[in-house]
This record gives structure tokens, sequence and C-alpha cells, in this order.
């Protein structure tokens, strides 16, 4: 769904983070049909050192390689 974003396209986006991964290239945010968000999320963690973010009502999930984390956005 998003991946490498200008710093244009960064700022028009809500809820955007200010230093985003995916403006250096270094995040993505997917979307898989008819599989659980959760599950994304589940497997992600299990192949990619990075953060893992998932957002709730908003069928995707942010993937990137900045430092370890997780979050329910």
């Amino acid at each position: 769904m998003s991946g490498y974003r200008t710093s244009e396209t960064n700022a028009q986006l809500e809820g955007a983070a200010l230093n985003s991964q995916h403006m250096r290239a270094m995040a993505l945010d997917i979307h898989i049909p008819d599989v659980d968000n959760d599950a994304v999320a589940r497997d992600v963690k299990t192949f990619i050192y990075g953060g893992v973010g998932m957002y709730p009502g908003r069928d995707f999930v942010h993937c990137d390689f900045g430092p370890l984390r997780s979050w329910v956005g």
C-alpha cells in the first residue's frame, strides 16, 4: 500500500511521523486480502528486525527497519 514517501507526501498524511522511516525507504505498509492483520503482524515479527505497527480499522500493518519495537496505533 505504501513504501517510499517524499517529505511532501508524508506531510499530507494524517498521523504520519515527522521523521517517518518511509522517507528513508525503510518502511512498508501492507495489506493482504482475506488475511487477518493480527496474523500478518505476528508473522512479520518473526522475520523482520524493526518496527511492526497495527492500526485497527485501517486495514494495514506497518513494517520498518528502524529500532526493534511494536505498537497498536
